[in-house]
């Protein structure tokens, strides 16, 4: 059974936390050689670390959690969004309002 946040730190060494994190934080366009390569700056460790990172990834499912972490920001982005939508909508709605009850006193006296 998955976890409802399986991109949360599981029970496993440290350094493949973080070396998951790189990998997730990539966005979209993430891949273990680019994550290795933004986490690793010595050129000579990157083809040991690529491996190593290979295997984890394998071991600990990075790209569903990966993929499960897009889903959940996704979410949070959306309600957001919702929120800013309802909240522009109230103030068009009073805004609209004044305008109204100003155009009804002119057309009262005109």
């Amino acid at each position: 059974m998955r976890s409802r946040f399986a991109w949360v730190h599981q029970f496993f060494p440290c350094a493949s936390h973080s070396a998951f994190c790189a990998f997730r934080d990539l966005g979209l366009e993430r891949n273990i050689r680019k994550a290795v390569d933004s986490f690793e700056k010595d050129e000579a460790v990157r083809d040991k670390r690529y491996r190593v990172w290979r295997n984890w990834s394998t071991c600990f499912r990075w790209r569903d959690r990966a993929a499960d972490y897009d889903r959940y920001t996704e979410k949070l982005k959306q309600a957001e969004k919702r929120k800013t939508i309802e909240a522009q909508e109230e103030t068009h709605r009073a805004v609209t309002g004044k305008m109204l009850a100003v155009v009804f006193i002119l057309l009262l006296f005109f």
